[in-house]
């Protein structure tokens, strides 16, 4: 916010520069607050600076897969680690990204091997 408000004094956000700005989880205590509104005498000017502002952020889907993926990496933290999530904590979105990321390369190599190709070949 302070970076936007700096950008707005100096005239910097009325459509000739983009900003942009990697959020990659949800936490204000520990990332900061990404948001314009704060209740101050700057949330206008804020709210102005932020039109200019583009927040690159981890999808996050809200659907049964992702859902159950989220319950079973709780389990299975639990199961195999002896880690207890707290109530109002969330799996990382990281944890699918490398669960997807495996899954895919998996595929991958399978299908090179079916076709008598060399995985090590590109």
């Amino acid at each position: 916010r302070r970076l936007m408000l700096a950008a707005y004094a100096l005239g910097l956000t009325y459509g000739d520069h983009v900003f942009f700005c990697l959020r990659y989880f949800r936490h204000d205590k520990i990332f900061g607050n990404f948001s314009w509104k704060r209740g101050d005498s700057r949330d206008t000017d804020a709210r102005e600076a932020y039109k200019s502002l583009f927040v690159l952020s981890l999808y996050r889907p809200d659907n049964d897969v992702s859902r159950t993926f989220s319950r079973d990496v709780r389990r299975r933290s639990r199961e195999t680690f002896s880690y207890e999530f707290h109530p109002d904590e969330e799996a990382s979105v990281m944890a699918a990204i490398a669960y997807d990321t495996v899954l895919i390369y998996a595929h991958a190599l399978n299908e090179t091997l079916a076709l008598g190709e060399d995985p090590h070949d590109g």
